[in-house]
């Protein structure tokens, strides 16, 4: 029934009343806290000051595009590729960047994985689909595929909330060449401490929010001031 409901209303645009977001149009039946602009509101903060004007955003995992819809708003000189296999998910990803005339974001279907291939994928519903977890198939792609194929720009900054996968993304000549920053959602303390491990064999400077299962790998020569810093460890008003 709740799906049923879903698919009846979730054409109905409604704007975002707070936040980073503030002002753009969503889809009704998606989770409250979207359409009161606190979801994740750390890190929202955080990737809205992190974010250079001229900055090429990869949200790997982008679900229904909410980093997406914030980054594409800073990024008045740059680009946002945005990455989403599932394609309920991706059918909420592409109306609320049509709804809202995003000239500067691209969406892609792939999944972004240690090899080229073929794979599984889903499971777990809207916020929880694994590759090798569900019953239909996704096209994989590496970074490295997909930047020396010239139709994709190299990414400067990335969101990375691939649902366990996370330390198969992190792979290749791309990552190891230091891209400036690197935001990774991890899922488990294992897959935590291996991200870990191979941003700093990578040459990157980690900053482990380990409380709220981030780790920010950033590029020795890209400079964030403390005062972003502090905005993913001090608690939101909201």
């Amino acid at each position: 029934m709740k799906t049923i409901l879903r698919k009846l209303t979730r054409s109905i645009r409604v704007r975002i009343r707070s936040g980073p977001c503030e002002g753009l149009l969503w889809s009704l039946p998606t989770r409250s806290r979207f359409l009161r602009g606190v979801y994740e509101a750390r890190f929202a903060n955080f990737l809205t000051q992190a974010l250079q004007p001229d900055d090429t955003f990869w949200d790997v995992g982008a679900h229904f595009g909410y980093y997406t819809l914030l980054a594409s708003r800073n990024l008045s000189a740059g680009r946002c590729i945005a990455f989403e296999p599932n394609p309920d998910n991706r059918w909420f990803l592409e109306k609320h960047i049509h709804w809202n005339q995003l000239k500067n974001v691209t969406v892609l279907p792939f999944a972004i994985a240690s090899t080229d291939a073929v794979r599984r994928f889903g499971g777990g519903g809207t916020g929880g689909g694994k590759l090798d977890g569900g019953d239909f198939q996704v096209q994989t792609r590496t970074i490295d595929s997909l930047v020396q194929s010239d139709a994709y720009p190299t990414p400067t900054f990335m969101k990375i909330d691939t649902e366990g996968a996370e330390v198969e993304v992190i792979n290749g000549h791309v990552f190891a060449g230091r891209i400036g920053v690197v935001c990774i959602h991890t899922h488990g303390q294992k897959l935590h401490d291996e991200c870990k491990r191979k941003a700093s064999a990578a040459g990157y400077d980690i900053h482990d929010f380990a409380a709220g299962s981030l780790i920010v790998a950033t590029n020795p020569n890209r400079f964030i001031p403390e005062s972003t810093w502090k905005l993913l460890s001090t608690p939101s008003a909201t």
